[in-house]
């Protein structure tokens, strides 16, 4: 295990963002870092704030599945968002993030990860990193708590039997281990500078880098939407962010959201 990770004055020393990080909650062990970051965020935690755990006991992901989380393993983080921007908008972030964080493992691992839409990053098919953010909204946003988990120091024998085939870690990847701290300065210099390019010229940029990396668009996929199946030819992603498909008959669906697995 990298301790330098745990030391919590090298932390605050090597974290030099404008935005993610401002305040940073550690916790050698937590339930769930969205969780605390929920608790911070209706306490009016400022923008920014960072809940950050080696492990976690209850760690989830979308449609509530546990999250394998631990101590030592990776980087199991969650971020107090209160971007000022219409609530539509909102699920842009997954995205934004997807991007930040390929960039991110890119740049310190050498390795290019690919997002599989919406919020999953692969390896050589084999998923690295999951994203899931949860927004509390009227007419506009007051808070989107953004939890990150991603697998850096994990052996095959860390994982459980049904997750060997489908989940991977960096340092299976590299073949040796990484120095968590690091890359989480990395994942978080990329998030303050693609959330500043996204507030101030849009989605676009971040749509023109995420089909750089994306592994999903030109693929014949099929979409759990939780209220129906579509199964067709991902097409793009919109300027919201939307996941576009034409069927087999040539219909044409967008999806805000969704289970996406290629055939």
């Amino acid at each position: 295990m990298d301790d330098n990770y745990v030391n919590d004055e090298k932390m605050r020393k090597e974290i030099e963002t404008k935005l993610p990080g401002r305040r940073i909650h550690y916790y050698r062990e937590i339930s769930s870092t969205n969780t605390a970051a929920l608790e911070f965020a209706e306490a009016r935690a400022p923008e920014g704030t960072l809940v950050l755990a080696d492990r976690q006991t209850g760690g989830h992901g979308r449609l509530n599945r546990k999250w394998l989380s631990p101590a030592g393993g990776g980087l199991w983080f969650t971020l107090v968002l209160r971007p000022q921007i219409d609530p539509e908008k909102a699920a842009q972030i997954t995205l934004l993030a997807a991007v930040a964080i390929a960039r991110a493992i890119e740049i310190h691992t050498g390795i290019c990860p690919g997002i599989k839409w919406p919020n999953d990053l692969l390896i050589k098919g084999k998923k690295v990193c999951g994203i899931i953010a949860e927004m509390e909204s009227g007419e506009t946003i007051d808070h989107v708590i953004l939890g990150i988990g991603i697998n850096v120091n994990m052996d095959v024998q860390d994982f459980s039997l049904d997750l060997q085939d489908i989940a991977t870690s960096l340092s299976q990847e590299l073949g040796r281990p990484i120095c968590r701290l690091s890359l989480l300065d990395e994942v978080l210099r990329q998030f303050d500078c693609w959330y500043s390019i996204w507030q101030r010229d849009g989605f676009e940029p971040i749509r023109v880098t995420w089909k750089q990396f994306n592994i999903t668009l030109k693929q014949n996929v099929k979409v759990d939407s939780g209220d129906a199946v579509w199964s067709g030819e991902a097409l793009d992603i919109d300027d919201g962010g939307a996941l576009i498909i034409k069927s087999m008959n040539g219909m044409i669906k967008k999806f805000n959201f969704g289970e996406v697995s290629v055939r």
